[in-house]
């Protein structure tokens, strides 16, 4: 949905861009919107800022949302319906199978994100193109989807797996598990004012933050979780 109305929309609402902008008006922009209006325009700067700047966000936010209710299953839903004690009589190591839990819910997630962008910007370049702009995905969001993404969803989906082994149940990790799209959420709100513009830079940043949040909340819980606190 996110894929097909949003281009759609834009396309609909904003079809006649006026070529020129009262001054006074622009006062009132973002900041990044007020700076691409005297590089590119009007109409370019308008569309460039919606599909590639305040659009961005939401898909760092989709694939945790679009897997939270299976990353909350990974542990809790074992132990409700009592087949913990089968997984764990199997050859496995802790961290084996925590990187296992985790994993599964992030190829769901990244199938989904993939998918959802190459369909939006497959209508994005439809409708710029149609009206003579050269706007396109560029190294920003190609570094988002290929690296931030796939770094964001494995630990934001570790954590939800942390709070599933710990709780009694599916429906009590599902909302504890809901705190943590907020930082992700405040990220979408700070670049829908304008004030914040992804830059290849701090991508690769916030990669390699979330990548270490990964990495180390897998060697803590394989060596802090022991076999009988899940069955408990």
């Amino acid at each position: 949905m996110i894929a097909l109305i949003i281009p759609t929309l834009i396309q609909l609402v904003f079809s006649n861009v006026p070529t020129a902008i009262n001054p006074q008006v622009t006062k009132f922009l973002p900041p990044v919107l007020r700076q691409a209006l005297v590089t590119m325009g009007p109409q370019k700067a308008l569309y460039w800022y919606l599909y590639s700047v305040i659009t961005l966000p939401m898909f760092l936010l989709l694939p945790i949302t679009s897997v939270i209710v299976l990353a909350s299953d990974s542990f809790a839903g074992e132990k409700e319906r009592r087949t913990m004690e089968s997984l764990l009589s199997e050859p496995l190591s802790m961290s084996d199978l925590f990187v296992g839990k985790v994993l599964a819910p992030v190829i769901v997630a990244l199938a989904v994100t993939w998918v959802s962008v190459t369909i939006y910007w497959t209508l994005a370049l439809h409708f710029t193109s149609a009206l003579g702009l050269d706007i396109g995905p560029g190294g920003v969001w190609y570094t988002a989807m290929l690296i931030l993404v796939p770094a964001i969803t494995l630990s934001n989906v570790a954590l939800v797996s942390w709070i599933s082994s710990l709780s009694k149940g599916f429906k009590e990790s599902q909302q504890v598990s809901g705190v943590l799209i907020l930082p992700v959420a405040a990220l979408v709100l700070t670049s829908a004012t304008g004030n914040l513009v992804p830059t290849v830079g701090l991508i690769l940043e916030l990669s390699a933050v979330y990548a270490a949040l990964f990495v180390v909340g897998t060697f803590i819980w394989s060596r802090l979780i022991k076999p009988g606190r899940l069955i408990d």
